[in-house]
């Protein structure tokens, strides 16, 4: 019976608190809109600045810059071929090891 009335209670002093909460005065800030609003300048800095263009190379023949990129191994060295795995030593794993390598 007296959880009956304690509800009522309850939820009008939640309410009353949300109110008060509410009706506490926030400092007016201007609209965001506002060009008059005060503010820092935002700095302009372009992505571009530091850019260097690629500096045009003379053209040369196509037979020798061919040599020298397979000299290289391809582009970068990027098209290398693999060098073959060393030969293994024909000694037998240890035990509990067999079937995977390290």
């Amino acid at each position: 019976m007296l959880s009956h009335l304690f509800r009522p209670a309850l939820l009008g002093a939640v309410l009353s608190c949300a109110m008060a909460a509410t009706a506490v005065a926030e400092p007016q800030r201007p609209a965001a809109a506002d060009p008059a609003a005060p503010g820092k300048t935002p700095i302009y800095h372009s992505a571009f600045s530091a850019y260097q263009p690629m500096l045009a190379t003379p053209p040369q023949d196509w037979r020798a810059v061919n040599e020298a990129v397979a000299r290289t191994g391809g582009h970068a060295g990027a098209l290398k071929e693999p060098e073959p795995p060393a030969a293994k030593p024909d000694t037998p794993s240890p035990a509990g090891h067999a079937g995977h390598k390290h």
